[in-house]
C-alpha cells in the first residue's frame, strides 16, 4: 500500500504545478500514515467506516458524506480536501477484492490533517478540491470478490448503469464536474517490469476515449500526467514502474471518464518486495 500511498501524494502536485517539492521526502515519511491492518483482505466495510470518521475528525477542513448504497444498503462514502477551482475525483475498490488503494486514499487524507499547515499542503488546499470515494464497492468487499452483489463487475456497468454503485459514481461525475480522474486498482502482486525481472510496482495508463485510440486534450492532460509522475517514480523505484496496457472498453468506467471530458489516469498498485503487501 505504500507505493500507492506514494504515488497518490505525489501525483497531484502536477495537476497545479504545485512548485518544487521533495519527493524522496515524501517517498520516505508515506509508511507513517498507514492506518490499515497488515492483511488487507481484513479490511471490510465497517473498519472503513469508522477510520473514515476518525480521518474526518483529524481535521476540520476534511469532510465525509455518504453519497449512496451498495445493492445490500451498505454506504459508499466520499472525503473531500481542499476549496480551490480544480477538482479532482479518485475512487477505490471498485472491485471488491482490490483494497490497497482504499487503504492508501485514508492515509492521503490523514497526511492532509496532519500536515494542514506545511506550504505543501497549504497549496493543495488552496488550489484543488479533491474527492475521494472511498470503497465504492462494499458488498464485493466484503466478500472479498471482484464483483458486487448483483453479480455484476462495476467496472463494465458505465454505459448501462444497472448497478447502484455504478449510479453513484456516475452521478458523482454529473455532480462536482471534475477536471481530473484518478481510477485506482490493484493488479497481480508477482508481475514483474520489463525485461529486468523487477516486481512491478506501478502500472499507469490514460485510457484512450474511442476505439481508435485517437488523441484529444482531454486525454493529452491525462498522458502528461502519467508521464510526469513516471518520471519522478523513476528517481526513487526505478525498474519497478511499467505502461498498463489494455484495449478500448467503453463499458469501463476509465474510457468513459475520458469520453465524458475527465482527464482520468489509470492507476494499478503492485509489489515492491516478495513480504509487504501495504
Amino acid at each position: 500500500m505504500k507505493a500507492i500511498l506514494r504515488i497518490i501524494i505525489m501525483a497531484i502536485p502536477f495537476i497545479v504545478n504545485a512548485g518544487e517539492y521533495n519527493a524522496a521526502e515524501f517517498y520516505s515519511q508515506s509508511a507513517d500514515y498507514i492506518v490499515s491492518p497488515q492483511n488487507l483482505m481484513e479490511m471490510k466495510h465497517p473498519f472503513i467506516v469508522e477510520q473514515l470518521k476518525i480521518v474526518e475528525a483529524a481535521h476540520p477542513q476534511i469532510f465525509l458524506r455518504e453519497v449512496g448504497q451498495s445493492v445490500e444498503r451498505r454506504s459508499i462514502n466520499m472525503l473531500t480536501f481542499g476549496q480551490g477551482k480544480t477538482k479532482v475525483l479518485l475512487w477505490s475498490q471498485m472491485h471488491g477484492d482490490e483494497p490497497t488503494a482504499t487503504a492508501a486514499l485514508l492515509s492521503v487524507y490523514l497526511y492532509f490533517a496532519r500536515n494542514f499547515d506545511s506550504p505543501f499542503v497549504q497549496e493543495l488546499y488552496k488550489n484543488l478540491t479533491i474527492h475521494s470515494i472511498v470503497m465504492l464497492n462494499p458488498d464485493g468487499a466484503q466478500r472479498y470478490q471482484r464483483r458486487n452483489a448483483q453479480g455484476i463487475d462495476i467496472n463494465r456497468d458505465a454505459q448501462r448503469l444497472v448497478c447502484p454503485e455504478s449510479r453513484v459514481l456516475k452521478g458523482i461525475k454529473e455532480d462536482i464536474n471534475p477536471e481530473y480522474g484518478f481510477n485506482l486498482h490493484n493488479m497481480g502482486g508477482r508481475e514483474t517490469a520489463g525485461d529486468g525481472g523487477k516486481l512491478l510496482n506501478i502500472a499507469l495508463m490514460a485510457p484512450p476515449f474511442n476505439k481508435g485510440e485517437e488523441a484529444s486534450p482531454t486525454r493529452d492532460r491525462a498522458k502528461q500526467l502519467v508521464v510526469e509522475i513516471k518520471r519522478i517514480l523513476d528517481q526513487l523505484i526505478e525498474g519497478h514502474v511499467a505502461k498498463y496496457k489494455a484495449d478500448y472498453m467503453p463499458r469501463a468506467f476509465g474510457d468513459a471518464f475520458q469520453h465524458w471530458g475527465v482527464s482520468t489516469v489509470l492507476i494499478e498498485s503492485g509489489l515492491t518486495d516478495n513480504t509487504d503487501p501495504h
